[in-house]
C-alpha cells in the first residue's frame, strides 16, 4: 500500500543570490546542515557554496562560503563516512579547462561543527564529477560521469577523500547521456540507483544490485528525471524526489519506488516550477524534510518543506 504525504510547511530560507540552487540536507550530531550553490545564474562560471546550519528549530545561520579561485563549485552533496566524519562532495568546473578531459573535478571537505577543512583533491580526482556519494557500514560509493568518465565509473572510498574505481563502465546504455545518479543501500545490503538519463527516449532508470555490486539490473521509469534524490524511510519504504515536467512545466515531485516493477506512485508535488530541483531528504520524528529550490516565486531560492505521513 502506498504511503501518503502532506504538506505542513514550506519556508524560504535563503534566496540573498542572484541564483540559489542545487541543494542537500542533512541532520548530524544534533545539527541540521543545508549546502547550496549561489551565482549570477544557473550556467555561471562563479559559483560559491553556501552551508547554512541550525540546532532544532532555531533560525538557519551561514556557517560557511566556499569558493574556488578559477572554478565554478557546484552540486554539494553531504554524506557521512563508515568512521562517522560529515564529508562534503561537490564539483569544480574549470573557468579554463587544462584538457577537453579536464573541464571538471571532484573534491571534498570534512566539516566539524559547522567548520570546513581545506579542500581535498588528487590527480584522480581529476576529469570526473563524483555528484553525490552514499555510504554502507564499509564503504562510501559514487557514481562519476563525464569527462573520463563518460561511460560512468563507480567509485568507492573508505575515508571520503581517496576514491578507487569500483565498476567501470557503469551506465547500461551509451546511447542516452547519463549523469546524475543517487545511491541508497538497504539493511539488506541490496543497493539501488536512481540515474538521470538525457537524450530522446530516455527516460529516467532504477537499478539495483546484491555486494559486491558488480552486475546491475536497470529498469526504466515512466518519466525524464533530473536532480534524482533517494532514500529509504525507516518503515522500509524508497522514496525518490526529483525534477520532472508536467504540462511543461517543470515541477519538484516526490515518488514512492516499488522496487520490483520500477513503478512511480505520485506522493506530492511541491510547490515549484521553472527553474526547479536538486532536493536533499532527511527523515526525523516521523517527517520527512526536503530541501530544494524554485523560481515559482521570482528569481531561484532555496526552500525548505515538512511533510508529514498520512
Amino acid at each position: 500500500m502506498t504511503i501518503g504525504l502532506k504538506l505542513e510547511s514550506v519556508d524560504c530560507v535563503w534566496d540573498k543570490g542572484a541564483h540559489n540552487a542545487f541543494t542537500d540536507l542533512i541532520l548530524f550530531d544534533g545539527y541540521w546542515y543545508c549546502a547550496f550553490r549561489q551565482a549570477q545564474h544557473h550556467m555561471s562560471l562563479d559559483g560559491q557554496i553556501v552551508i547554512l546550519c541550525r540546532q532544532n528549530d532555531q533560525a538557519w545561520v551561514k556557517s560557511a562560503e566556499i569558493s574556488w579561485a578559477g572554478g565554478d563549485l557546484r552540486d554539494p552533496k553531504f554524506v557521512v563516512t563508515p568512521q562517522g566524519q560529515l564529508v562534503l562532495m561537490a564539483g569544480v568546473r574549470w573557468a579554463v579547462p587544462t584538457s577537453p578531459s579536464s573541464v571538471l573535478c571532484s573534491v571534498t571537505w570534512q566539516l566539524k561543527k559547522g567548520a570546513v577543512s581545506d579542500p581535498f583533491v588528487t590527480d584522480q580526482d581529476e576529469g570526473t564529477w563524483r555528484w553525490s556519494g552514499s555510504a554502507n557500514p564499509n564503504h562510501i560509493f559514487s557514481i562519476g560521469y563525464a569527462g573520463k568518465d563518460m561511460d560512468g565509473c563507480l567509485y568507492l572510498s573508505e575515508d571520503g577523500k581517496y576514491w578507487q574505481p569500483h565498476l567501470k563502465p557503469f551506465f547500461p546504455n551509451p546511447d542516452c547521456f547519463s549523469n546524475e545518479a543517487s545511491l541508497v543501500f538497504a539493511p539488506d545490503a541490496t543497493g539501488y540507483c536512481l540515474l538521470r538519463r538525457d537524450g530522446e527516449e530516455c527516460p529516467g532508470l532504477f537499478g539495483q544490485a546484491k555486494p559486491p555490486y558488480q552486475v546491475w539490473q536497470w529498469q526504466p521509469l515512466s518519466v525524464r528525471i533530473g536532480g534524482p534524490k533517494l532514500i529509504q524511510l525507516s518503515s522500509g519504504e524508497l522514496i525518490a524526489a526529483f525534477r520532472v515536467f508536467e504540462e511543461k512545466q517543470p515541477k519538484v515531485m516526490i515518488y514512492e519506488i516499488e522496487t520490483e516493477s520500477a513503478r512511480l506512485n505520485h506522493l506530492i508535488t511541491l510547490p515549484s516550477e521553472g527553474d526547479c530541483s536538486y532536493p536533499g531528504l532527511v527523515e526525523k520524528d516521523e517527517h520527512l524534510w526536503v530541501s530544494y529550490y524554485s523560481s515559482h516565486e521570482g528569481k531561484a531560492a532555496i526552500y525548505l518543506a515538512k511533510l508529514s505521513r498520512t
